[in-house]
C-alpha cells in the first residue's frame, strides 16, 4: 500500500477517524444473562461495486433455517447479524455489520450508527479516493460477531494505513434491546468494581513509567511521560463505560486508550480481561 496522500479530502478521514472510537447507545434495561458461544461470519468478496444494505433492515421477509439452526417464528424473535457490506479492491477489504430480524429502536439505531460512523466515514471516502487515483487512509473495516444463548457481541473497526485504529462494540439481547456494560458483566458473575480493578492492574503493567530505568532521559520527558500514564489511569479512562465486548472464545475483552508522548495523542488497543501486559 502506498503511504503518500497527496489529496487534500483525505484529511477528513484523519479527523473522523479519531472522533467515533466509542460510539454510546442508550440501551434498556434488562436482567437476562447468557452463556457464550461464538460464531463467526463469511469474508467472502463482492463484486467490484460496493453495495449497502438498509441500515434500517428487519428481516421480515427472511423464512426459513438461520445459521444456527432456530426455524420459523423463533428464529424472528432473535435478532442476527448479517454484512451491511463486504468487499475487497486490491489489499483493501471493506466488511461491516447489520442488525436484522428483529424491529425495535435500538436496531435502527445501531444500524444508523454503523452505517454513518463507519460505511460513510471510512468506505465511501476510500471508494472516493480510489476513484480519484488516490491512495486511502482506510485500508480495511471489518467486524467479528459473537453469539451467546440470549444475546450478539460485535466489535466494529476501522483500521488506517498509519497505525491508527478506531474501534465500537455493540453488545445486544436477543429482543433488539441493547445491552449496558453492567449487564453484560453479570453474565460473566461479576460486577463493575472487579472489572475496572483488573484493568487498572493491567494497564499499570503496560504503561507506569517508573518501572523502567529514565535516568538518561530528560526532566522534561519525564514529566511528559508521568502526565500521559495519569491521563491513561484516570478515572475519565478507566470505568465502567469503556467498550466491552465477547471474543471468539467466549473472554470478556474491551477496548483499552492508551495515551502516547509520540504520534496519535492516544492509541485504542483491544484486551482480554484477565491478562497483564
Amino acid at each position: 500500500m502506498k503511504k503518500g496522500i497527496v489529496a487534500t479530502l483525505l484529511l477528513s478521514c484523519a479527523l473522523t477517524m479519531s472522533a467515533c472510537s466509542f460510539v454510546q447507545i442508550q440501551p434498556a434495561n434488562s436482567e437476562t444473562g447468557s452463556n457464550i458461544q461464538s460464531t463467526t461470519g463469511d469474508s467472502t468478496s463482492q463484486p467490484e461495486d460496493i453495495d449497502v444494505g438498509n441500515p434500517d433492515a428487519t428481516g421480515d421477509d427472511q423464512q426459513g433455517e438461520g445459521d444456527d439452526g432456530v426455524t420459523g417464528e423463533e428464529q424472528k424473535q432473535n435478532v442476527v447479524v448479517e454484512d451491511m457490506c463486504n468487499y475487497e479492491y486490491d489489499e483493501l477489504k471493506f466488511r461491516l455489520p447489520q442488525f436484522t430480524n428483529v424491529k425495535s429502536d435500538d436496531v435502527q439505531a445501531v444500524n444508523n450508527m454503523i452505517h454513518s460512523a463507519f460505511y460513510e466515514n471510512y468506505v465511501e471516502e476510500a471508494r472516493d479516493a480510489l476513484n480519484n487515483g488516490f491512495d486511502s487512509m482506510c485500508i480495511e473495516t471489518g467486524y467479528t460477531c459473537f453469539k451467546g444463548d440470549e444475546y450478539i457481541s460485535v466489535l466494529v473497526w476501522a483500521e488506517s494505513d498509519w497505525d491508527f485504529t478506531t474501534y465500537t462494540t455493540i453488545n445486544m439481547w436477543n429482543d433488539g434491546t441493547v445491552m449496558t456494560n453492567e449487564e453484560l458483566l453479570r453474565t460473566f458473575g461479576m460486577g463493575g468494581v472487579e472489572f475496572i480493578d483488573d484493568v487498572r492492574e493491567n494497564l499499570e503493567l503496560r504503561t507506569n513509567p517508573s518501572q523502567y530505568d529514565l535516568s538518561s532521559i530528560d526532566e522534561e520527558m519525564q514529566v511528559l511521560l508521568q502526565e500521559t500514564y495519569g491521563r491513561t489511569m484516570s478515572n475519565d479512562n478507566i470505568n465502567i463505560y469503556m467498550p466491552m465486548y465477547v471474543d471468539e472464545e467466549g473472554n470478556l475483552c474491551y477496548v483499552a486508550r492508551i495515551y502516547s508522548i509520540a504520534g496519535a495523542d492516544y492509541y485504542d488497543h483491544t484486551m482480554k480481561y484477565g491478562e497483564r501486559g
